[in-house]
């Protein structure tokens, strides 16, 4: 007897529709660091971060106070 729910089956034109559009909206927040991704998963890990966007506003708030305090 074959079983009526098949995991690999193929989505409809509307759901590949869908998916196109939450990638293309996703993507356009990305920022590719290359290289440096390790350095940075391994800072986010050390400072127990579980979010890469949690560490990026860490990061650019102290960023901009640096600035600031040199700009002086």
């Amino acid at each position: 007897q074959r079983s009526l729910h098949n995991p690999r089956r193929k989505c409809g034109r509307r759901q590949k529709h869908n998916r196109r559009q939450r990638d293309q909206k996703r993507a356009r927040t990305r920022v590719n660091i290359g290289g440096s991704y390790e350095r940075w998963k391994d800072l986010r890990d050390r400072l127990g971060y579980s979010l890469n966007s949690d560490l990026a506003v860490l990061l650019l708030d102290r960023f901009i106070i640096l600035i600031f305090l040199v700009m002086r």
